[in-house]
């Protein structure tokens, strides 16, 4: 196979006319806005059950929100909305039982079944759901039929998601390079002017579900934003790196994935 070189007469004009595109950015990339009040908690390990724990303890703490949950797969997402029915439906039939023996008894605001059902009220939407069931799970979500949107990060932007008072990250990132989702997943509150809050379980660890990885980047997006860090996340191991050979975390800002903005699919992470 021959290669001829390129002629100078077609060269020239080439050389001089390469595009020279210009990058116009408000703020810093990758960075979120200050009105997000971010929270970090301690979750002792990556067991869905502890997680569940602290998530139905979050549910109860912030009762009037309209709340989105992230998890990390199709799999846990399912997993997470049908506990949450369970707990409704244990509500009420206590409820009933109860009622059976002395008579109905109400506390402030309703029934206790009628109080769980409004605190747990949940809808799921990943990759697995079809076209009808993502629409239904939307439609309960924005009208109110459901105060919690259990999702993968399908719904961390792209979506129409009014009024998103709370973010809950069940499971942050476990790579440094997919940082991006976190800021991507909380930017869903806060919008058009309004105060928002996320709330992230954090397990401490550089293993294979610790999130280890994304310490120095969530640090510094904290630091950013006027956010005070709990002192147990400040004094954190982490904050020392990952051990000799472990996996190691990226600075904030410097994500993967589609595009400029980063925030792709991670490894083995259902969508």
């Amino acid at each position: 196979m021959y290669r001829t070189p390129l002629n100078a007469r077609f060269a020239g004009p080439r050389a001089t006319t390469k595009p020279s595109p210009s990058t116009v950015a408000v703020g810093r990339v990758g960075s979120t806005v200050a009105g997000i009040e971010q929270r970090i908690v301690l979750c002792a390990d990556a067991s869905r059950e502890r997680k569940l724990d602290l998530l139905i303890a979050v549910l109860r703490a912030v009762p009037d929100a309209r709340t989105l949950v992230f998890c990390s797969s199709k799999g846990t997402c399912a997993w997470v909305r049908a506990k949450l029915a369970e707990i409704i439906e244990r509500d009420r039939q206590a409820a009933l039982a109860a009622a059976a023996v002395s008579g109905p008894k109400t506390t402030e605001g309703g029934p206790p079944s009628e109080a769980s059902g409004f605190l747990f009220a949940a809808e799921e939407l990943h990759g697995d759901c079809s076209q009808g069931a993502r629409s239904r799970a939307l439609d309960a979500f924005a009208s109110g039929a459901a105060r919690v949107l259990v999702a993968t990060d399908v719904a961390s932007r792209g979506l129409d998601l009014p009024a998103v008072a709370h973010v809950i990250n069940f499971d942050l990132p476990t790579d440094g390079r997919d940082f991006d989702a976190y800021v991507h997943r909380i930017g869903r509150t806060g919008r058009a002017g309004r105060d928002g809050l996320a709330t992230s379980f954090y397990v401490p660890g550089f293993g294979h579900d610790g999130n280890g990885p994304v310490y120095v980047a969530l640090r510094e997006l904290m630091a950013e934003t006027d956010q005070s860090a709990p002192e147990w996340f400040q004094s954190c191991a982490d904050a020392a790196g990952p051990p000799p050979g472990g996996r190691g975390y990226m600075r904030v800002g410097r994500g993967r994935g589609r595009g400029a903005g980063g925030g792709g699919r991670g490894r083995g992470r259902g969508y």
